[in-house]
């Protein structure tokens, strides 16, 4: 339900221009060698499953971008079964400083090859997924970039762009982070190293006004199809990104044919446009693809970003985010209200204000608690950040009940004046 009103805010705002209403495009991760501990039957139902999405699109002249790995890492990801294990197949595989072994791509001929020839005939571009995908951090979120620091994200962004433009003889101008996770460093790399597009979640943040951000929006075949359904008629554009991955067409022995069923339906709508990453980078600009609610959606996340560190930073910067930030706030929407109260355009009463100053409160209220439950599903865990909230709201909701008592006396001119 989130996700279909999240796409339905986006298609409301979302600025009108010259194409298809609705652009879908396919995102594939987790594509990389046979990784170490998983079984010739687990690595062999893996492969089927690459190779029949490839096969899809191949028959209906659509592209879908494939998330890749150089190197698949022992032990992280759900193709293996059992704990991380230091006995590999492949005398190319070479230890990771996290004690997992990694397995280049270029050591799996097979995978390469496929990977190789669908990218000749234009049916996959390549996004760079990470370097192995390793868990490299647990803590607050997994991630295998979010909250290193700069020089081990450079190198692993720029190491990996370059492995697979070398191996697989293409440009690599989208980045997916795994775990969809990532920082304003992440950022910063992957816009100084030529990156394009960024494809995470819905929940991420971008600054860097060069890259172009196209999150996932639905993660299942259903999902997407029922998210065309209800913006299709939509006269403004929505862009829909669905996220795949093998274990989404495992136990489901019609899911490829579903795929292919899905991909027919979509092609032949005229209003419907399906894309790979970064064919709808190139043929859309960000004003087309991503609505200014969105963009400002993700500014906002990046607010709590900066808001968290600076009351984590000192006693002070706690007290600026925790106290001063919900009075001002408070104070700023009574100044508001007042002024529509003394505005002889306007010709307001007291008491017009006082339901102005209510509503506002009420509004900013709901803003900030859905912007809290918002963190607690980014982050899975209720932190810092979540107690910092519950001090911010706190502060704003009895600051803003004195605030209505003085403007419901002010309403009243046989009472007395009390100043604020």
């Amino acid at each position: 339900m989130r996700t279909i009103i999240m796409i339905l805010l986006t298609s409301v705002l979302s600025v009108q221009a010259i194409g298809a209403n609705v652009i879908v495009v396919f995102r594939y991760d987790d594509y990389a060698a046979m990784y170490p501990g998983e079984s010739p039957e687990q690595n062999e139902r893996r492969m089927a499953v690459d190779r029949g999405v490839i096969e899809a699109f191949r028959r209906h002249g659509l592209q879908i971008t494939f998330g890749v790995q150089p190197y698949a890492a022992s032990g992280t990801r759900p193709y293996v079964t059992g704990p991380r294990t230091r006995e590999v197949s492949t005398p190319h595989a070479r230890a990771s400083d996290t004690g997992a072994w990694l397995v280049p791509l270029v050591s799996d001929t097979a995978r390469l090859n496929l990977l190789k020839e669908a990218i000749s005939d234009g049916t996959v571009e390549v996004a760079l997924h990470g370097f192995s995908h390793e868990d490299l951090v647990t803590d607050p979120h997994i991630s295998e970039f979010a909250g290193l620091c700069e020089a081990v994200q450079r190198y692993r962004i720029t190491k990996g762009k370059e492995l697979l433009e070398e191996w697989l003889d293409c440009d690599v101008q989208s980045f997916i982070p795994p775990h969809n996770s990532y920082d304003e460093t992440t950022l910063r790399v992957i816009a100084d190293t030529g990156f394009q597009v960024l494809s995470a979640d819905q929940r991420g943040t971008t600054s860097e006004p060069g890259l172009i951000y196209l999150p996932e929006n639905t993660t299942s075949l259903e999902q997407a199809r029922n998210a065309v359904k209800e913006v299709v008629h939509h006269k403004s554009r929505t862009v829909i990104v669905v996220m795949l991955h093998p274990f989404s067409f495992y136990g489901d022995v019609n899911g490829l044919h579903g795929l292919d069923a899905q991909l027919t339906e979509l092609g032949s709508a005229n209003n419907i446009e399906v894309l790979s990453l970064g064919q709808c980078a190139a043929k859309y600009g960000p004003e087309d693809i991503t609505s200014t609610w969105l963009r400002r959606y993700y500014r906002i996340y990046a607010l709590t970003e900066t808001m968290a560190r600076w009351a984590k930073s000192s006693p002070l910067g706690c007290c600026l985010v925790g106290v001063a930030a919900p009075l001002v706030l408070s104070l700023a929407l009574a100044a508001f209200a007042r002024a529509l109260a003394t505005s002889h355009r306007l010709r307001l009463t007291s008491i017009s204000a006082l339901w102005v100053y209510i509503g506002a409160s009420l509004f900013t209220l709901a803003f900030l608690v859905a912007l809290g439950h918002g963190l607690y599903h980014k982050y899975d865990s209720f932190g810092f950040k979540g107690q910092l909230f519950v001090v911010i709201l706190l502060v704003f909701v009895l600051d803003s009940a004195r605030r209505v008592w003085i403007l419901r006396a002010e309403a009243h001119p046989e009472r007395e004046q009390v100043v604020m």
